[in-house]
This record gives C-alpha cells, structure tokens and sequence, in this order.
C-alpha cells in the first residue's frame, strides 16, 4: 500500500509569506491600490503567481489532488453524519458504496477509482482529511440469540422510538417492509392409506420468487405497493390487473438492491410526504445495501428520518411481520392452491 507522502520542510523557499499576507495582496491588487510590481515590492511575492491568483488559473493546491472535491467530500460527510443521527452508523463498504452510488448517479467514471468504487488508500486518507468530523470506532454488536430473547434491548427500542415519535402526527409516519411471494403453496395435512409411507400430493410449482415492497402509515393508510420480478426484462403483460398505481421493476435477483430501493423512496415515499407538513419519520430494516446519497439528501429536503429496527428482532418489532404478512400469505397459498 503507498504512503501518504509528506513534503519534507524547507523544500519550498519560495514560498516565505503566510496565506494572510497573499490574500492582502491579492485584495490591495484588485482594488487597484497597487500593480502586480508594486505588490511584488511591498510582499516579496511574485507577478505570477498574483496573476494565477487574480484570474484563478492552476489555483490547485501543489501536488497531487483529490479525485473528489471539496465540495464533494463534504457533501459524503454530511451525508455519514445525518445516517449516524438515524442510529446508522456506515462501515468502511457502506462508504466506499455510497461514493460509487453518487458517482454513477452524477455520470461520472473517474479513473482512479476502479468502477467507481474507491480503493482502502482513499479510504485511509479521506478519514484522516475529516479526523474533525469523523472517527472509528468498535461498533457495539448484539449477538443474534441475544437480540432475539432481550427485553432490555426491545423495551429501549420502545422507549426510544415514544420519544423519537412524539408530536408527530399518524400520518406523518411510514411503516415499509420487504416480503417474497412464492408460487409454491407449501405442505398441506392430507388423508392417504394407512400402510403408505410417502403422502404425495401433486402440485406444479418453481423455485421462483417476486418481492414487495409494503409501506402503511401510522393512519391506516396503505401506499402504492412496490413489486419487484426476477427478471432482466419487464414485459407489460406482468403489469396488467394488478393493485391500483402499484409500480413494477426487476432485477437479475428478484430482491431490492440499492436502485430499486432508491426508486421506491422516490416514487412512492416522497409523493405520500410531500403534501404533509412537519417532521416524519420512516420505519423498517437497517440495511446498509439500501441508502444511497440521494436518499440522504432528499430526506433532508423533506424533514424525513429513518428509525431502524433492533437487529434480528423485526418478528418482534416489525408491525407488518407480526400483523399483516401472515394473513397475507395465508390468502396467498389459497390463491395457489383453487390455480
């Protein structure tokens, strides 16, 4: 791995003003107060470099660059800030993905990053640039049988989501939550000949599988649903009869990626919250693969805060696991089975 190179002291002589002393310059040349030679009398610093300065040519710093620029570094920064307020604190992945996410987003393919995606160098170096900002630290993990049995970690959940939740109206909060349908009904109780060692029931069914995404609020308002079908294309018929303005995508997988979540915020999140006024809050899963800057920035645009449920623990917090999904399903199977 290189190393971060440092300019060994005194190998610049040239340079013997401090940045205050450049900048009254700079200011005396452009109120006409002195010539290019008169500052470079009075300061001792050169015509060239006053000129470069004066029309903002190769106004870089001396050296190599960053490949983002301060402006965008700053916005990733703002960006792991707000996601940390939300209890969404991003990995050393998370980040380098939401680079790659705001880079394809913006069209740009910059060469030092291989896809997009930066590299553990850039990584290193952009902690150390932001060391006022950001700092590493051990996250503190649940251990899933943990976070399964503790009623320490579900009452804090509570405790702290009546707070989070105060003051902000029913509507106003978005439950969502991913489920898969599958074409297989599952295993029934049937009657056979007592002697028979297998019950085979006969019924055609594939392996294949189509997510949707749900989101209720707090109201008892459903939004339009979200499916998704494992699929690298998306053929009208697939969009015929289906719920009323629900909207339909595919991906190689059949699951929600980071776009396809993306695009749920946009279409279906934003449109329910940007008629309301005041604080919101959306409910659900912590997953890293899902934000992207776009989601970060249109949250702050909007008053929108994400509250994320405890790790491994949504059969017990998840609202539309525990009340709405099994019904579901159960209808689903029926559905099956009379096809």
């Amino acid at each position: 791995m290189p190393n971060k190179y440092k300019r060994i002291p005194g190998s610049r002589t040239y340079i013997n003003y401090s940045d205050e002393t450049l900048q009254q310059a700079l200011d005396e040349v452009r109120q006409k107060k002195l010539s290019y030679r008169e500052a470079y009398q009075k300061y001792g610093i050169s015509i060239s470099t006053l000129s470069r300065k004066i029309n903002k040519k190769n106004v870089n710093k001396h050296g190599g660059q960053n490949v983002l620029t301060p402006l965008e570094e700053k916005c990733i920064v703002d960006a792991i800030l707000y996601a940390s307020d939300w209890g969404f604190p991003f990995e050393k992945d998370d980040v380098k993905n939401l680079v790659k996410s705001y880079l394809d987003r913006a069209g740009k393919n910059l060469k030092p990053f291989k896809n997009n995606l930066p590299g553990e160098v850039w990584y290193k170096n952009f902690i150390q640039r932001h060391s006022k900002a950001l700092k590493i630290r051990l996250g503190e993990n649940i251990k899933r049988s943990r976070a399964a049995v503790s009623r320490t970690v579900i009452n804090e959940y509570y405790n702290n989501l009546e707070i989070s939740l105060s003051g902000i109206p029913p509507q106003n909060i978005i439950n969502y939550d991913e489920t898969n349908f599958v074409d297989d009904p599952g295993r029934i109780k049937v009657l056979v000949r007592k002697t028979s060692k297998h019950a085979d029931n006969i019924m055609d069914s594939t392996k294949s599988a189509t997510s949707v995404m749900f989101s209720v609020d707090a109201a008892g308002s459903m939004l339009p649903l979200y499916v998704v079908y494992k699929s690298t294309q998306l053929w009208d018929s697939w969009t015929l009869g289906g719920p009323e303005k629900c909207r339909y995508n595919r991906t190689p997988s059949g699951r929600f990626d980071q776009s396809i979540f993306e695009d749920w915020f946009i279409t279906v999140v934003i449109p329910h919250f940007r008629r309301l006024e005041g604080n919101k809050v959306v409910i659900g899963d912590n997953l890293a693969s899902h934000m992207s800057m776009k989601i970060i920035q249109l949250c702050k645009e909007n008053d929108i805060k994400f509250i994320f449920l405890p790790p491994n623990s949504t059969h017990l917090t998840q609202p539309l696991d525990v009340s709405c999904f099994r019904p579901v399903k159960i209808a689903w199977r029926k559905v099956l089975k009379a096809y």
